[in-house]
């Protein structure tokens, strides 16, 4: 069975009619097979762009059915970067 995965990591909001909402401007989505060895540091390179353009987005990670520890991974990652 597949475990799919839907942190939303917040990262900026502007003050925007869109961030008072709740909504975020973006919603970018991640594929992940197997992914352990490399997650994180997408992440943290995902994460960095949307510092640098000061987006209002959220990051969903869909884990699809990996055999190694990658959805355990996005989680933590996900718990660390509210």
């Amino acid at each position: 069975m597949r475990d799919l995965l839907f942190p939303t990591v917040a990262i900026y909001n502007p003050p925007t009619s869109r961030a008072r909402m709740g909504t975020p401007g973006y919603s970018i989505v991640i594929p992940a097979y197997n992914e352990s060895e490399r997650i994180c540091h997408a992440l943290d390179r995902v994460l960095e762009h949307i510092g640098q353009q000061q987006w209002d987005a959220e990051i969903i990670v869909v884990n699809d059915g990996s055999r190694d520890h990658t959805a355990d991974l996005v989680r933590g990652y996900a718990a660390q970067h509210p």
